[in-house]
């Protein structure tokens, strides 16, 4: 697979979440990305953008779009120096909230990826996603 772009945005405010979502819907126009898949990768860009800005510290997302011959690669890397999740099993559990959320984040994105690796410690959390997207009218 080609690179194709690669950013990294800190996250602080929810506004940060929204930006990063419009990069990504913006990549989708540029290389006419397909929609369904497009909008699967930014809502789970935006549920783990979400946790960044509530629960963790120092929280930073990477965003790397591929190109293959068929087709195009949007990987995702969330991290942060937050507290880490204590219970990754629970935390992946439909309906659990540490926090006062519905809990369906982190189950979301692992259903709306290809994709999903979590790593938690005391020293942070470093989430990897990816998605296969293809091209309108392919």
């Amino acid at each position: 697979m080609d690179s194709v772009f690669k950013f990294s945005r800190d996250l602080k405010i929810e506004k940060d979440i929204m930006g990063l979502v419009n990069c990504v819907f913006e990549l989708g126009k540029r290389y006419e990305l397909e929609s369904v898949d497009l909008c699967k990768s930014a809502t789970a860009i935006s549920e783990l953008a979400t946790n960044l800005v509530k629960y963790a510290k120092n929280g930073s997302m990477t965003v790397h779009l591929s190109k293959s011959d068929s087709d195009f690669l949007l990987s995702i890397e969330s991290k942060d120096d937050g507290p880490g999740i204590e219970d990754i099993e629970l935390a992946m559990s439909e309906n659990f909230s540490s926090g006062k959320s519905l809990g369906v984040g982190l189950p979301a994105v692992k259903r709306l990826t290809d994709t999903f690796e979590i790593e938690s410690s005391s020293e942070g959390t470093l989430i990897k996603v990816s998605k296969r997207i293809g091209r309108l009218n392919a």
